[in-house]
């Protein structure tokens, strides 16, 4: 039988990696942080995508399915209260009306920049007409050209 001090004084100069039977190797970062997303909302898990490497928190939409909701990176926040504030920042019953404002507010700049842009090549076509035809003897005043031509 080992020394229960010698083990515990390996074990404390060691890599912190534990296998825990049904589990597999875990890291103690990995299990805090899937408790803290536990803890944050019950129906979030976090999980490791075995392609990309990557930690997600996926929402379970029922027992068989869950849904990516948000992408951490490959590595996983050394403090629990970074990825605690990911999780509130990125939480959409908290800040859903904000989330909805900012996209409804960057979608209208972009459609005023597009309009900008349509009324600008407007104008350029009407002046570019105006001058062929005063080019060609057919004009003698100015000419208006409908927008929707």
């Amino acid at each position: 039988m080992s020394d229960p001090s010698a083990v515990l004084q390996r074990v404390h100069q060691a890599d912190q990696k534990l296998w825990v039977p049904g589990l597999g190797e875990v890291d103690p970062n990995v299990t805090a942080a899937q408790r803290v997303v536990r803890e944050y909302d019950e129906r979030l898990v976090l999980a490791r995508h075995e392609l990309t490497g990557d930690w997600v928190v996926f929402i379970k939409l029922d027992r068989e399915r869950m849904y990516p909701v948000i992408g951490i990176g490959p590595e996983l926040p050394d403090n629990a209260e970074d990825l605690r504030q990911r999780l509130w920042k990125a939480d959409t019953r908290i800040h859903g009306d904000k989330v909805l404002r900012d996209i409804n507010a960057h979608n209208e700049k972009i459609q005023r920049e597009s309009r900008r842009r349509a009324l600008d090549a407007d104008e350029q076509t009407a002046e570019a007409l105006e001058w062929g035809f005063r080019q060609e003897g057919v004009l003698a005043r100015k000419v208006f050209v409908p927008r929707d031509l």
